[in-house]
């Protein structure tokens, strides 16, 4: 009975003094909780990238901006794309081919020769004179940028650039290329081939000498493929039509060569 009266006085002087503790700290306002060190992180130094991937800042700055789009948006702009980079880069040439698709060679009052003629494309021997008047290789001349004043109308549809040229008429020309056209028959390729005719007669004496020429350039039309950004073409492809005449004199005599050719070329 005493031990047990021990026990209960002791309780409850261990609970008279958890009351007197409590009362205690609310007396002078003081948290009994122990405090929980703050946590920092330090600000990125300008422009980092914070734990979560985004972009951040400091003083209050905005992120920057990302690039704009270079890509071009009209086909003027892709054609002024396509004169940066053709001064840059060089395409080769994967083939170049000028077809015979009709023609005339004779005097002024005669035709002597008319490619129209069948046998042109039958008789063995004819076929190889007309492809004497052609060409198909890969020896085309280097691309260049196009002028302006050259160009008929542009269309962009995608990475393809489609330029249409303006029909133009030269006279005795000598070079490859004129007013965005490339590969022509000129007329140092007009007298090669007045020559040809000569040579069908080498019992006859003399030679052939080129009096004066005229091409007629027309359908022109150059399709550029760009890589998706623009930086690079992928390839270039070019086809027109033209018209050459060409006045010879051989021993006195005036002969006369009109052709017209399809001219077609490929660069890559």
């Amino acid at each position: 009975m005493q031990k047990t009266t021990k026990t209960i006085s002791l309780i409850l002087a261990l609970s008279l003094m958890v009351t007197a503790f409590a009362a205690c700290g609310k007396g002078n306002g003081e948290d009994t909780t122990a405090a929980i060190p703050a946590q920092t992180t330090a600000a990125p130094v300008g422009g980092q990238t914070s734990a979560n991937g985004g972009s951040t800042s400091t003083g209050g700055e905005e992120p920057p901006a990302p690039a704009q789009d270079q890509k071009p948006a009209t086909g003027q702009a892709a054609l002024e794309v396509f004169n940066s980079i053709i001064g840059t880069q060089r395409l080769s040439c994967a083939l170049i081919e000028q077809k015979l698709t009709n023609g005339t060679i004779g005097t002024q009052d005669t035709v002597y020769i008319d490619f129209s003629d069948p046998k042109y494309q039958q008789v063995e021997s004819e076929i190889e004179f007309r492809e004497g008047f052609e060409r198909s290789d890969q020896n085309g001349a280097a691309l260049s940028a196009i002028s302006s004043s050259d160009v008929a109308g542009t269309q962009l549809s995608g990475t393809t650039l489609t330029v249409t040229l303006k029909d133009r008429s030269v006279s005795d020309f000598t070079g490859n290329s004129v007013n965005g056209y490339v590969n022509i028959v000129d007329a140092a390729r007009a007298q090669e081939l007045g020559a040809k005719v000569k040579n069908m007669f080498p019992a006859f004496p003399g030679s052939v000498k080129l009096n004066s020429s005229s091409l007629n350039l027309k359908s022109g039309k150059i399709v550029a493929q760009f890589n998706n950004d623009f930086t690079q073409l992928a390839s270039v492809k070019i086809s027109y039509s033209e018209d050459i005449d060409a006045q010879f004199k051989y021993l006195g005599i005036q002969i006369v060569a009109n052709l017209t050719y399809n001219i077609t070329a490929e660069y890559k």
